[in-house]
């Protein structure tokens, strides 16, 4: 399934000036930092417990005057390792990995990110560097979307996603995360390692297959308007006419309602022939004058509740033609 605007940005890193280190003055802070056994370095939880150890690596970077190793991912330091400079990376004797210049700065930045901007900081409530349950919600981790299905197409059924919005509350659960898996889960989602965040990738780094996802959307969409048009055709009574018999008024109020149901779902109705918009107007004549000034997302909300408006004036026996107002 192809979907429109699946990649639109949700998350950033923040911007820290860069500080390149030649190795003489990196060699110096190591050598230091053996005589004083590493004190005030700040050592995350995760490299503390040791979790997952084979798969990770320590790297070591400066935020805000203040040194901190983190856990990162073998995968994510090759990565690193790529894109940027050898100058910026200083293989210390203990292992530690020391970040400088441009991959300073963009470590840096998602950590900077996710504590002051997502509310990281704030969430570890008791204070043992872990996030799990209501510390996980508070954490601006999640994220929201509109969608919309759109025509089918030469390739298949495709669909839309517009109205993009990060920095939503995360997801309560009793798993615990570290800073380490936060600042994980955003470099492994950059696919470039611009410091930008897409929607898909990140879903896709944090949920699983976002087609699935969008898929499983739409079913529950189309099976909600399907409902939907199985109850106006229940409820809907002939018009009366003199000049139409029972048979032709029946299939007429039929294609009316079939005719709804597909702008409903795919909100064009210029994809309607003018046999097509003529049945639709003469049943649902305030509706289309409706489409044809409103936005899309107006209409999509309108619409609904048009719908169901209709199915009530029907049931109580109203007049039949479809008076729709704003």
């Amino acid at each position: 399934m192809f979907i429109n605007n699946a990649n639109a940005d949700v998350y950033s890193k923040v911007y820290l000036a860069t500080k390149s280190r030649d190795e003489a003055m990196l060699k110096a802070e190591e050598e230091q930092d053996l005589q004083n056994k590493n004190v005030g370095i700040k050592q995350s939880v995760k490299l503390l417990n040791q979790d997952e150890k084979n798969n990770y690596g320590i790297v070591q970077f400066s935020l805000n005057e203040e040194r901190i190793n983190l856990m990162l991912t073998k995968d994510n330091i090759a990565r690193l390792r790529e894109k940027f400079s050898a100058d910026d990376f200083y293989q210390r004797s203990d292992g530690v990995l020391r970040l400088s210049g441009k991959a300073e700065s963009y470590v840096g930045g998602w950590l900077s990110e996710l504590l002051e901007n997502m509310g990281a900081d704030r969430a570890d409530i008791n204070g043992d560097g872990k996030f799990s349950g209501k510390e996980r919600a508070m954490i601006a981790s999640g994220y929201s979307y509109d969608l919309s299905s759109e025509k089918q197409g030469v390739v298949g059924k495709s669909a839309g996603v517009y109205n993009v919005q990060g920095y939503q509350a995360g997801e309560d659960s009793v798993l615990s995360k570290t800073l380490d898996d936060y600042v994980n889960e955003f470099i492994s989602a950059d696919k470039t390692l611009k410091g930008k965040v897409g929607l898909k990738d990140y879903a896709e780094q944090t949920q699983g297959s976002f087609s699935d996802a969008i898929k499983k959307e739409l079913s529950a969409k189309e099976n909600k308007l399907a409902d939907m048009f199985a109850e106006a055709q229940m409820k809907v009574q002939p018009k009366k006419k003199g000049k139409s018999t029972e048979e032709e008024e029946e299939e007429a109020r039929k294609k009316a309602a079939e005719l709804l149901a597909k702008i409903k779902q795919n909100r064009d109705i210029e994809s309607l022939t003018p046999e097509e918009k003529a049945v639709l107007k003469e049943y649902f004549a305030g509706e289309v004058e409706q489409l044809e000034v409103k936005d899309a997302d107006s209409v999509n909300k309108h619409l609904e509740q048009s719908i169901e408006a209709f199915i009530e004036q029907i049931a109580s026996h109203s007049s039949l033609v479809f008076e729709a107002k704003v």
